[in-house]
């Protein structure tokens, strides 16, 4: 398949599964698309050690950077969880 003729959602879902994956090779328990408090969660990652490790990411396929607003938001909603 070209380049040209992928989704922006399929370019996003490849991106997602190869965090997920880096998170795996890291030890991480992985669970994709976790609902948490009524929210839609892309990654959510576990490392068990000496200390409990949780990670939760939101994956966006973006030409441009995000901007703080948009971090403060993704940022009061892993509050929430």
């Amino acid at each position: 398949m070209a380049l040209g003729s992928e989704t922006s959602k399929k370019i996003g879902d490849r991106f997602e599964d190869n965090v997920a994956q880096l998170f795996k090779l890291m030890r991480y328990n992985v669970e994709q698309d976790r609902l948490m408090a009524g929210a839609q969660i892309d990654i959510y990652a576990e490392l068990y050690s000496e200390e409990t490790r949780r990670v939760i990411i939101e994956c966006k396929n973006t030409v441009k950077p995000v901007g703080i607003d948009r971090v403060n938001r993704l940022s009061g909603q892993g509050k929430r969880i």
